[in-house]
């Protein structure tokens, strides 16, 4: 037998109108850029998404030789209140992909020097502590690596972070396909 409760909050779906800030920090923890923009927002809207458009002159760009990290903070307000905030780190940089001349980030040509590396650290498992990571990368990277590609499985963000601190490029490969007939048929596809 099910039991249920009437609902004694009689909760019901109201807009509210509130600011999203976005704040970019320079490494020194100096504010480079801000926007801010009101947004109706429904309580219970699980799918809401916002975009916002924050602008500075002269960035550092981001590249292997000069992995400059800025600091972004995402803000909701309601009256007056901050309900929700969100920091993360960001690279700026301009990637193309040039047939016939190659790789160019920021307008410099770039070859890729790099190795697959599972999700997994030896005899430490799948859990993976970012200390690790900045020993195993920082080994890498003094051997000339500038790139990776990951194997088998989703990496945790701390590995994704930690090569954007050093000037990795990482190529993530999710999942493993499991028919290799259609896996040589995609491939061949993808390099004409």
């Amino acid at each position: 037998m099910a039991a249920t409760r009437k609902n004694e909050w009689k909760n019901k779906p109201q807009k509210h109108n509130c600011i999203i800030r976005t704040i970019i920090y320079d490494h020194k923890g100096e504010r480079d850029s801000k926007n801010r923009k009101n947004h109706i927002i429904e309580n219970y809207e699980v799918n809401y998404k916002a975009t916002q458009t924050v602008s500075f002159k002269n960035p550092i760009l981001w590249s292997d030789k000069r992995p400059y990290l800025y600091t972004l903070k995402s803000e909701i307000e309601y009256n007056g209140k901050i309900l929700d905030d969100a920091v993360t780190e960001i690279g700026i940089r301009k990637i193309d992909f040039v047939p016939g001349a190659g790789l160019f980030v920021n307008g410099v040509e770039t070859k890729l020097k790099g190795v697959c590396l599972h999700h997994e650290a030896g005899s430490l498992g799948a859990a993976v502590p970012r200390k690790v990571w900045i020993y195993r990368l920082s080994k890498l990277k003094e051997m000339g690596c500038n790139a990776l590609r990951t194997s088998h499985n989703p990496f945790e963000p701390a590995f994704y972070e930690v090569c954007d601190s050093m000037g990795i490029l990482c190529n993530g490969r999710s999942f493993r396909r499991m028919d290799y007939r259609m896996e040589r048929k995609l491939d061949r596809k993808s390099y004409r």
